[in-house]
């Protein structure tokens, strides 16, 4: 169980990290003299990009090793 509680705080971090590097997360702070703001800002528009451009890579990535295998197999069937 610690284990799993372990690799989830770790891909929490990993996930964090990555949305941070892909401009998926901004901060902005202010202050009026007795407190200080700090704001989080998601772009959920650039999630969405980033999640179609890598479906699509993954997809094309698929179907190059389908057309690769494609001839194998043919021959091993033959």
């Amino acid at each position: 169980m610690a284990r799993m509680l372990s690799r989830a705080r770790s891909d929490r971090g990993r996930c964090r990290r990555l949305g941070f590097y892909m401009g998926w997360f901004h901060f902005s702070s202010g202050s009026d003299g007795s407190s200080a703001h700090v704001t989080v800002s998601m772009d959920k528009g650039q999630i969405q990009k980033d999640k179609d451009k890598a479906v699509d890579k993954v997809q094309d990535l698929g179907q190059q090793a389908k057309d690769k295998v494609a001839p194998t197999t043919q021959k091993a069937q033959e």
